[in-house]
């Protein structure tokens, strides 16, 4: 029973982390931690592999992504300028491995799941079950993107653009 209850629940917080976005909609994805920074291509690099990062909100097409559908609830996290979805290094969804753009190949290193935190913001979580986090708390423009054990720095706002 305890079992079965565990599940609804966890079923009510995907559904209302996908209620937050739309599917082709243009977002910032803003960190909670380090607002008013934001999840960012680094240098608007349009390459494989370039790095993700957090930098101050400047409203440029490389700080803002695009939710696309996989299944299960789970999604691509496409960016606007450079049309690459968010993967994690070398395909290791273990803690400490980075977050970074590669051109869409449908894997389970691009699909990301939604999870409501409670307080308006979401958690992104990897098929694996890692977390997205910042790599410091030190409000740095630049601070790393990679994946982690659910932490402060995971917790992430949607904002439409």
């Amino acid at each position: 029973m305890k079992t079965n209850f565990l599940v609804l629940l966890a079923m009510f917080f995907t559904l209302a982390a996908a209620a937050q976005v739309q599917e082709h909609v243009s977002y910032t994805i803003e960190s909670t931690l380090l607002s008013p920074q934001v999840v960012e291509v680094g240098g608007a690099n349009k390459d494989d592999r370039a790095n993700v990062n957090l930098w101050q909100w400047k409203g440029l097409p490389h700080q803002k992504w695009q939710f696309i559908r996989a299944s299960d609830g789970y999604w691509f996290i496409k960016n606007d300028n450079s049309g690459k979805v968010l993967d994690f290094e070398n395909g290791n969804d273990k803690p400490g491995s980075s977050v970074y753009q590669y051109t869409p190949n449908f894997s389970v290193a691009q699909q990301f799941k939604l999870i409501a935190a409670g307080d308006g913001s979401y958690y992104i979580v990897s098929n694996g079950g890692n977390y997205v986090t910042c790599e410091t708390v030190h409000g740095k423009n630049g601070s790393n993107i990679m994946l982690w054990n659910k932490c402060e720095g995971s917790k992430f706002r949607f904002f439409a653009q």
